[in-house]
């Protein structure tokens, strides 16, 4: 069942390989995140291709005095994570995930995609897609960091994620959306 959660999610990306379905039931693995685990984002890089099964997380990183959270992205069920942190290269030993729910990952590990070249280069091909949809949504984020009002910015938030609607704490919300730097 985990399988065609995972090609479903796959396949709005990328027409599919044949016999990828096979060669998945083998080498999908899953990972589960308690509520509040902090995993730094290097860690995820031994995973390829992680797609949020269920739960949520959040892409942060923390100021050099280490007191303030900086949020750069949300992840919800069926968001694939980026191949890299925030383009940002300071950002890259900083940047950590941070499970706001319990949460399990559904992702190959480098031992299994290793094995099928013809697989990886469709698989590579998707996810260049998926950090290209990942980079796009940055850009929306900036957008929508451009209109001035608060209350505005908020309202455009969550018309592009509804999904997210009661599940993100408002202090982590107004981060993300920078409310609190004097609209």
């Amino acid at each position: 069942m985990k399988t065609e959660r995972y090609l479903r999610a796959l396949a709005r990306h990328h027409e599919l390989p044949l016999g990828l379905a096979s060669y998945l039931t083998v080498a999908l693995q899953e990972f589960k995140y308690k509520k509040g685990t902090l995993v730094n984002a290097q860690e995820l890089n031994d995973l390829y291709i992680p797609c949020i099964d269920s739960g949520l997380a959040m892409l942060c990183s923390k100021t050099i005095a280490g007191q303030e959270v900086g949020v750069h992205e949300f992840y919800a069920k069926g968001d694939f994570l980026p191949a890299l942190p925030p383009a940002d290269p300071a950002l890259v030993q900083q940047a950590k995930l941070l499970f706001l729910e319990d949460t399990t990952l559904l992702a190959l590990e480098e031992k299994h995609y290793t094995f099928l070249p013809k697989v990886l280069i469709t698989i590579s091909l998707i996810y260049r897609k998926i950090s290209t949809g990942s980079l796009s949504r940055q850009i929306n984020k900036e957008a929508v960091l451009q209109i001035k009002a608060g209350e505005k910015r908020l309202e455009a938030f969550w018309h592009c994620r509804p999904e997210l609607r009661g599940r993100i704490e408002e202090k982590y919300l107004d981060r993300y959306l920078r409310l609190n730097d004097g609209d």
